[in-house]
């Protein structure tokens, strides 16, 4: 491959790497709201374009026991504010981390 090839190979990449995190960089947990075994997450977009994430949280729940919850994929449009819930096995407790969006 000539230089010029992988030169422009490697721009691309760059290109589409950035993009890429610059997505992830763009949703954001804004709030959660605990009641009972329930937990609303509340996910902000401020991308140009719609987002699908799911957010992952660890929670302390009344029992002694501690459970990750992961929500099911949410689509948040873009310079906008979703909410998702997921319900844990027991009365929560405790928020352990702060819920991190991941992409899809």
């Amino acid at each position: 491959m000539s230089k010029r090839k992988l030169f422009v190979a490697g721009f691309a990449l760059v290109l589409s790497s950035q993009s890429l995190f610059a997505g992830t960089s763009e949703v954001q947990v804004v709030g959660t709201t605990v009641s009972d075994a329930e937990i609303t997450i509340h996910v902000e977009n401020i991308g140009a374009s719609a987002r699908s994430v799911t957010v992952e949280v660890s929670v302390q729940l009344e029992n002694g026991s501690t459970q990750v919850l992961t929500t099911s994929p949410v689509s948040v449009p873009a310079l906008a504010t979703a909410s998702v819930t997921v319900t844990a096995g027991d009365t929560i407790v405790q928020i352990d981390d702060d819920p991190q969006p991941t992409p899809l």
